[in-house]
Formats: structure tokens, sequence, C-alpha cells
């Protein structure tokens, strides 16, 4: 077991204004958990979480400033007990079945989990992909809970 980090890391959150997604909460909190575990466990005392709208998909992500996924593990670190770099590693904890969980939430609310080298902090950065829902018309007058109920609405 690695022993305990003597401060906790540097986060940095920035998310545009008003973003809403349609999705089980405990389970998105689930996919965000173990992607910031993973951050704290394998960067070096940064991360970064950026969240935005982008072609109809609210984009997540999830930036370190470690070593990041070496090329080679790319693609096999979505398969389950699968732990990259870090397959023969006692030391480094971690069951390998983190990602292929978080990816497997993702897709089932109707989006993706991707891995790209992070260019803001130089480690890994990994993307929740998730449908953003049909922005409301402004001229749409909606009920609220205080007016429900009440003649006219």
């Amino acid at each position: 077991m690695l022993p305990a980090s003597p401060k906790a890391p540097e986060l940095v959150v920035d998310a545009e204004p008003d973003l809403d997604v349609q999705a089980d909460r405990r389970r998105m909190t689930q996919v965000l958990v173990n992607l910031l575990t993973n951050a704290d466990r394998y960067g070096n005392g940064r991360i970064r979480v950026a969240a935005h709208r982008e072609d109809g998909h609210i984009l997540i992500d999830v930036h370190d400033n470690g070593p990041g996924v070496p090329k080679r593990y790319e693609e096999i670190i979505w398969e389950r007990f699968e732990r990259g770099a870090h397959r023969l590693d006692a030391i480094t904890p971690g069951s390998g079945i983190g990602l292929p969980i978080a990816r497997a939430l993702a897709q089932a609310h109707g989006g993706n989990i991707t891995y790209r080298r992070s260019h803001q902090l130089g480690g890994a950065c990994f993307t929740v992909e998730l449908p953003a829902p049909a922005k409301a018309n402004n001229s749409t007058s909606r009920a609220g809970p205080a007016d429900q109920g009440k003649p006219g609405t």
C-alpha cells in the first residue's frame, strides 16, 4: 500500500454555468470518484476538472500531472482487471476494474469515456461524454413547483 500523501492534491474545477445532464446521480458520482481517485493515485499532486457543453454533449475532463498512460496500454486499460503499466506492481493499489466499470456506466447513459494525454497538465486526461438535454425554449413558459395547481398555469 502506498503511504498517505503528505497533503491533499491541488484540485481546480472549471465548469460552465447551468450544465445539466439527465443521469443517475449515484452512478455518475461513482464514475467521477473513480476518475478523481485515479488522478490522485497516479498523478503528482495536481488535478483539473473542466466541464463544458459541446456539439450536444456535456464533456467532463479530468486532468492530472502524472506520467499518463503509456501508449501501449491506452486501449487495454478499458479491459476488466487490466492495470496497464501497473499490472505486475503489487505496491500500487487497484484491481483494474474501475475504468471498465466507469466506461460501462457512461455508456449506459448514452455516453462514453475516452483517454488522451493532457495538454494542460502533461499527464492523463479522461473525458466523460454524456448527451446534453435539449435546451429549453425561452419563449415557453414552464410552471415551477410554486405555480402548480394555480389557475392559469
